[in-house]
């Protein structure tokens, strides 16, 4: 019987291990792509952080959707005609160089106005990561 005392010790532990692991939530404020079962979400707080989560634990905490609506776009590499449009970005990352993001959405891409203060409110927010 007390040889089993370890035993179960350890399994308690490595669950409890798993448990903490498995409630991870990261919110994507620098970027966000996704494959058909991984999401991955860079977030800035408190470091630099890639984390690697379930698509189908993400969402945009304004609207509940796998998406995230950015306004003021311009498609990139476009004439100017379309002028600025409403994004529904599924997915997105930031540029520092310009200030702005740039919107990946149906297989076109966009550069919206956003800075990383002004954008974590609507950034996608991932959990089970």
């Amino acid at each position: 019987m007390l040889r089993l005392i370890p035993i179960i010790s350890f399994l308690v532990f490595s669950l409890w291990i798993q448990g903490l692991e498995a409630g991870k939530e990261c919110i994507c404020d620098l970027r966000f792509t996704f494959t058909k079962r991984h999401a991955y979400c860079t977030s800035t707080y408190p470091d630099e952080t890639v984390c690697k989560c379930k698509w189908s634990r993400c969402s945009s905490p304004l609207v509940n959707t796998h998406y995230v609506r950015m306004s003021g776009c311009y498609l990139i590499g476009g004439d100017g005609s379309s002028g600025v449009s409403n994004q529904d970005c599924t997915r997105y990352e930031y540029d520092p160089l310009n200030v702005n993001y740039i919107c990946h959405d149906g297989g076109q891409s966009y550069t919206c106005p956003g800075n990383l203060l002004t954008f974590g409110s609507k950034a996608m927010v991932c959990t089970d990561c």
